[in-house]
């Protein structure tokens, strides 16, 4: 849902880092579809607050002049960003004042729900600005329907004039952590619910709270950030996704919460283009950019100061353990990679189940038909969506479409925001997965690599063919006797959780 942001640039010189920094926050928040306008506080009268309150019962300060219609705009708007550089380690004089003017909304039914901060610094010490966010903080906590959502710090600038706009500008410190909320992108523009809204149940033994990050192709993706409570010191840590089509709500984020649980900090992420993360159009998948998505995820976790970068592991289901082992033979970071109930999604897409449409006719068919598609949607506007899993059960549906119904359609592990369990993936989503090889170079990974697959899942062969490509005697293929394909989603009594640590805690040391 399109929101009215309000970005308050406090610095009163032109052309400035923190003025800078408030028009990239602008530019991420129009290429998002929002209402965005800019005000700077350069040449705005402005006056100090006289402590009258007369503006608790009036609803509007005495003082005319512009502080009036600033206040009046940010009572309306749905998300605040303040820009100001930093003086003498604290928020800028200007806008301090505007806060001090801005009582009356006190008493007001003001939108604001998400504050954000970006401030920039000739200094790149650490707590650099921590006096202008507790400065911040105060005045939000007098807010009680809105937060802090997250900050951005650009420190030791050297430029003679600031980057382009549409650039991410360089920052000292890369990312801010609040104890409540850990949403702290710059351009940071994603809806993300707050509420408990998972397929399974919360584990009172684990911290969770919402992240944010960039992938290289620019794309910001959200997550859930699972870390084992009272944990000190820096942690071993697991980036996990998937299903293909699933959101980091279902199977993933079960995964992660009871990895966590098990001594680990993990996130599980939702990937480019689908769930709440970012990206346009929706509901599409790219073998690379997926790929990207687990190395940025990597990325995030290596700069925190409660992992350990040396003892990174990724961890892929279904359609994504494909994309983990493509991502364990790029980034030599990872340095161990379970997959669960894999999918090679090239292979499956140029071949069809099974393999039974590996012919050049079979796969010019499928190219004629997605292209038309291609003409369509241009003509449309608007890109046609496949479907998700088939509902309701047609009777002769086969067994692994029943399996998948059982999970996507149902209170086990429906989801709003899964494509399985809704309108699926665009139809012209497998353009970019027929013509690739996710697996090309999977004989290369030097990291251990545990395969995981029920030996009854009818995609079991994706599992069997891929170890064979694996090298190395820290390889190991773990078929598990009786299970079907989504058994592995959520049966805690089947997913071999004590073999998972056992293999983390033994390649991540």
């Amino acid at each position: 849902m399109a929101k009215n942001i309000l970005i308050l640039s406090a610095s009163l010189r032109a052309g400035s880092n923190s003025e800078a920094l408030a028009n990239a926050f602008a530019d991420g928040a129009r290429a998002a579809g929002h209402t965005v306008e800019v005000i700077s506080l350069r040449g705005k009268n402005i006056a100090f607050c006289r402590g009258c309150l007369a503006c608790q019962t009036l609803g509007r300060c005495v003082i005319d002049d512009d502080a009036v219609a600033i206040t009046e705009k940010m009572q309306h708007a749905d998300v605040i960003a303040f820009a100001t550089p930093i003086y003498y380690y604290e928020m800028s004089g200007q806008l301090k004042t505007l806060l001090d003017r801005a009582n009356a909304l006190f008493p007001s039914d003001y939108a604001f729900r998400d504050i954000y901060l970006l401030t920039s610094a000739t200094e790149n010490e650490p707590d650099t600005d921590e006096r202008a966010i507790h400065g911040l903080e105060g005045w939000i906590a007098c807010y009680e329907k809105c937060r802090l959502a997250g900050t951005v710090f650009a420190g030791a600038w050297r430029h003679r004039r600031p980057p382009r706009t549409r650039d991410r500008p360089r920052h000292g410190r890369g990312h801010r952590i609040k104890p409540a909320q850990e949403v702290k992108s710059m351009n940071s523009t994603l809806t993300l619910t707050q509420e408990w809204d998972k397929t399974f149940p919360q584990n009172a033994a684990v911290d969770h709270c919402k992240v944010t990050f960039f992938n290289r192709f620019g794309i910001e993706l959200a997550a859930d950030l699972y870390k084992p409570k009272n944990a000190a010191g820096k942690l071993a840590a697991v980036a996990v996704s998937g299903p293909f089509g699933a959101v980091k709500e279902q199977c993933s984020g079960l995964y992660a919460q009871e990895l966590a649980a098990r001594g680990f900090l993990t996130v599980a992420f939702d990937p480019s283009y689908t769930g709440e993360s970012g990206g346009a159009p929706r509901c599409v998948a790219s073998p690379d950019i997926n790929t990207e998505d687990f190395s940025a995820a990597v990325d995030f976790l290596s700069v925190r100061d409660d992992v350990d970068p040396e003892r990174i592991g990724i961890l892929g289901i279904c359609g994504w353990g494909g994309m983990a082992l493509n991502a364990a033979a790029i980034d030599t970071r990872i340095k161990a990679t379970v997959t669960s109930t894999m999918y090679d999604m090239t292979r499956v897409t140029a071949n069809g189940y099974f393999d039974a449409d590996d012919n050049p006719d079979a796969r010019y068919a499928l190219r004629q038909a997605l292209n038309a598609q291609r003409t369509a949607d241009y003509k449309a506007g608007t890109y046609q969506r496949a479907g998700g899993v088939v509902d309701p059960l047609p009777d002769d549906a086969p067994f692994f479409v029943k399996d998948y119904h059982d999970y996507y359609k149902t209170p086990r592990g429906y989801h709003p925001r899964s494509l399985n369990s809704t309108d699926g993936w665009n139809v012209t989503s497998p353009l970019s997965l027929l013509n690739a090889k996710l697996l090309a170079y999977a004989g290369e990974i030097r990291s251990a690599v545990l395969v995981i697959h029920g030996d009854k899942a009818h995609s079991c062969y994706f599992s069997r063919d891929a170890f064979t490509r694996l090298q190395g005697d820290n390889k190991e293929l773990l078929l598990i006797p009786g299970a079907v394909h989504t058994d592995l989603y959520d049966r805690m009594d089947i997913i071999p959780f004590d073999r998972i640590e056992v293999f983390y805690h033994q390649h991540l040391k």
